[in-house]
This record gives structure tokens, sequence and C-alpha cells, in this order.
């Protein structure tokens, strides 16, 4: 039994160790105090769809990927207008915000 469990933490630990440094690698850091030339600003639209709320967000940034952290951000402080939610409705809301149409 403690051979099972010592074998099992040893692989969740070399998951975790290997898993991490590519996880880190992934993610880039946005800076947003960055001055940026309007030339090279794109527009992005992102639609949201809950209920019956449909939520268009407009975005300029120079790539996809912030513009669609910055659209998230905003659906999700427009959507729960800054109240506090219960879980599954909390999780309903993120999932609308994560995936736009």
């Amino acid at each position: 039994m403690k051979t099972k469990l010592r074998f099992y933490m040893l692989v969740l630990m070399y998951t975790f160790t290997m898993a991490a440094p590519i996880a880190f690698a992934a993610t880039e850091k946005i800076d947003r105090t960055q001055k940026r030339s309007p030339s090279s600003s794109k527009e992005f639209t992102f639609k949201y769809h809950y209920k019956s709320d449909k939520l268009e967000i407009k975005t300029k940034s120079n790539t996809w990927e912030e513009a669609y952290q910055l659209a998230s951000q905003q659906c999700f402080s427009k959507l729960t207008k800054n109240k506090k939610l219960n879980y599954d409705l909390g999780m309903d809301v993120v999932d609308v915000c994560a995936n736009p149409r």
C-alpha cells in the first residue's frame, strides 16, 4: 500500500514539474502601460449571448489574444454588474465570457 502511494506521489510530482515550465512558457504577460501607436492597433469585435442578454464588445489592440482577454473581463463586469453570484450562476457567466460567438 505504501509503495503504491509513493509511486503515485512520484508520478504526480513528475507531472507537475514537467508541465509547469510549459504552462508558464505558454502564457504571455500583457503590458497595458506601454504606449501603442494607433496605426498598429486593430479593432476586434466579440459577441456574447447570455439568456436574453446580447452583448457586443469592441476592443482595440495589437493582438487578438490581448483583445480577447480585455473583452472577456469587460463581459464579466457587465453581466455581473459587480454583484455577488452563487456558484452555478458565476460559472455560467464565466463560460459565456470565455467563449464569444
